[in-house]
């Protein structure tokens, strides 16, 4: 299974991705948009997983590009979510998307993705 993490915090990115390697899933990490768009375009993945924060923080060009609607088909999994925080605008949900209220632990990350499969 190909499995996409964004996150702006090296040591969770790693400490999810060596889990799911682990388990034979083959992960791709980014830190930033560029990254996360470039992967997302380049790749067909089984699920994303992004950290709420770095998905904030680059919101207005994942609008422009309208990312969000090149996920619909994808599962997705925020972590560290506010509590408010429901969905992605511009996209239909898929029925095994998650979202992981603030803080939210690795090893519930990673048990999350496995829920995906």
């Amino acid at each position: 299974m190909k499995i996409l993490v964004m996150d702006e915090v090296k040591s969770r990115k790693t400490q999810i991705a060596e889990a799911l390697e682990k388990s034979k899933h083959k992960v791709t990490q980014c830190s930033g948009s560029n990254e996360f768009i470039t992967a997302l375009e380049e790749q067909s993945l089984h699920c994303v997983c992004l950290d709420y924060e770095t998905w904030h923080h680059g919101r207005s060009i994942y609008t422009y590009f309208k990312i969000a609607k090149k996920m619909e088909r994808v599962p997705v999994i925020f972590y560290n979510a506010p509590v408010h925080f429901s969905a992605l605008v511009n996209r239909s949900k898929h029925e095994k998307d998650q979202i992981l209220p603030k803080p939210t632990d690795p090893k519930a990350i990673v048990d999350a993705i496995v829920l995906c499969m």
